[in-house]
């Protein structure tokens, strides 16, 4: 009778799974190494989106106000204070009326020198920026202004640091430059956006 070999076993011997494994291990160490890192690299795209967004709505609030401000009243490290004239809607709007003293609108032609004024601030606290209004005493809780007294509203908030420079131009009566720079720690990284400003008030004289 003819003598029939054995096929082999189609399995892995001892020695080809030493070999082999290390080498899996290393691809698929690579693999999430990669995918580790778009992931984070895609996080911090998205943190610096977000900070450059708040930042850039930070400075139109700073600039509004500054336009409007009748008084520069402190320019501090990471503080800015500014006195504003004091109406019955959004000052922007073209129909809104000065409030008087005694709290109530004004007719066209008063003098904004007779009119209610507020203070205007902006810091920074625990890492956010803040902007509030505190309104000249006695018309605080008056349902005629516009301008809601004593509210502490975050605009850059749920950083780990936040920086606002204040620098007067000396050379122009009411014009200020402003530099506002948010922070984020993102996957394990630091990212940033700094925005500028120079803006001037049109209620301040040359």
């Amino acid at each position: 009778m003819p003598r029939i070999s054995r096929s082999n076993n189609g399995g892995f011997t001892l020695v080809e799974v030493v070999i082999v494994a290390p080498l899996v291990l290393l691809i698929v160490g690579a693999l999430v190494a990669m995918v580790v890192a778009l992931t984070g690299a895609s996080l911090r795209t998205t943190a610096r989106g977000q900070l450059q967004n708040d930042v850039l709505a930070a400075l139109d609030q700073i600039e509004q106000d500054i336009k409007l401000s009748t008084v520069i009243v402190d320019t501090s490290a990471n503080q800015l204070q500014l006195r504003n004239l004091a109406t019955d809607r959004n000052p922007l709007d073209t129909d809104r009326r000065l409030i008087l003293a005694n709290c109530t609108p004004a007719n066209n032609g008063v003098p904004a020198s007779s009119a209610l004024t507020y203070l205007t601030q902006y810091q920074v606290v625990d890492h956010s920026l803040q902007r509030r209004l505190d309104m000249d005493k006695g018309c605080q809780g008056s349902s005629m202004v516009w301008q809601r007294h004593g509210n502490a509203e975050k605009l850059i908030s749920a950083t780990t640091d936040v920086e606002l420079k204040v620098t007067p131009d000396n050379s122009r009566k009411g014009a200020l430059a402003i530099a506002l720079k948010a922070t984020r720690l993102v996957a394990g990284e630091e990212v940033s956006f700094t925005g500028h400003l120079y803006v001037t008030s049109l209620n301040i004289g040359p």
